[in-house]
């Protein structure tokens, strides 16, 4: 009987380990974050993470937390990140008049850059840049041939070398939060009334693609044009998004467990080490390190296939 207990555990814990497709660490204000509220997470060309809080900026070096939130600004709240990593040029914002700029793996606080803004005026009406799923009630989006206007009922494009104006869409753009997101220099709008994703190219509507879990109410998107990621959660599933030659593809990466969708914030995949860097507005920072599974699997199936396995332990009760 007692060795008939010891081959049933050890059945259990071979198929929890057999099964196991990814482990979880949890970082907040106990372990190494400033702030329990991780805004943006990005990726700089020296390999480090960097993350906003609502008490500084983060670096991670894959072991330790580096915390910089004595900038010499009236505040240390940051929201989102922009810019290019590849020019080692991030920038985030800071108070009226002055950019935080990470550059050679540190932060430092500068002038805002007039040919690149992120703040606009038109009319009464101020315009925040809008580089992710962090977006504010009136945002705008810069493209190489022209630049949007996006408000709670309207779309509009401005051309760069132009004044006119296109009004793309004139009625209820979203309620809870936009329904735009922005992959390379292609704009989409979801239209959740036809189901489809449609894709607005200088100011006119050019493709519909039918991405059934996109286009659900129940869906939250994640996108980071500085990282080029699209991401949609749906179910406590989640899959990534891409947008190529005029093809839209759409695949599941990872079931999460204990996600809640509301306060998820921001996500970073880092393709290199397969970890999923997760920001919560009340949770902090959770990277989910995806295994090899696959490869992990063909090896224990070439070795010892469960049914030999199952049929040694049995022959030996």
């Amino acid at each position: 009987m007692y060795r008939n207990i010891l081959v049933v555990g050890f059945l259990l814990a071979f198929l929890s380990i057999y099964s196991q497709q990814y482990t979880t660490q949890l970082f907040n204000t106990d372990n190494g974050l400033p702030q329990n509220s991780v805004k943006d997470i990005i990726k700089d060309k020296y390999g480090f993470i960097w993350l906003t809080t609502e008490n500084g900026i983060v670096r991670y070096d894959g072991l330790n937390f580096l915390v910089y939130k004595n900038f010499p600004l009236n505040s240390q709240r940051f929201t989102y990140f922009y810019g290019n990593p590849e020019k080692d040029s991030i920038f985030t914002d800071g108070d009226y008049g002055k950019t935080v700029l990470i550059h050679q793996k540190a932060p430092k606080v500068i002038n805002n850059i007039k040919k690149s803004p992120s703040l606009i005026a038109r009319g009464y009406i101020n315009y925040s840049l809008s580089i992710s799923n962090y977006t504010y009630s009136y945002f705008f989006m810069n493209f190489k041939k022209g630049r949007y206007f996006i408000a709670e009922n309207s779309i509009i494009y401005e051309g760069r070398h132009s004044n006119s104006q296109i009004r793309v869409i004139e009625k209820p753009v979203y309620k809870n939060s936009p329904n735009t997101f922005v992959i390379g220099e292609t704009l989409f709008y979801i239209d959740h009334n036809a189901k489809k994703v449609r894709t607005i190219e200088e100011g006119r509507f050019t493709a519909d693609y039918d991405v059934p879990v996109i286009a659900d109410v129940r869906s939250k998107l994640f996108w980071n044009r500085m990282s080029g990621q699209g991401f949609v959660l749906n179910n406590n599933t989640l899959y990534r998004y891409t947008y190529s030659n005029g093809a839209f593809k759409i695949s599941k990466l990872i079931q999460l467990e204990n996600v809640i969708q509301s306060t998820l914030m921001s996500i970073y995949y880092d393709e290199k080490y397969k970890k999923l860097y997760l920001g919560s507005s009340t949770d902090g920072l959770k990277i989910v390190s995806l295994t090899d599974f696959i490869s992990s699997k063909k090896k224990i199936q070439n070795r010892w296939p469960f049914f030999m396995l199952f049929n040694l332990l049995v022959t030996h009760v």
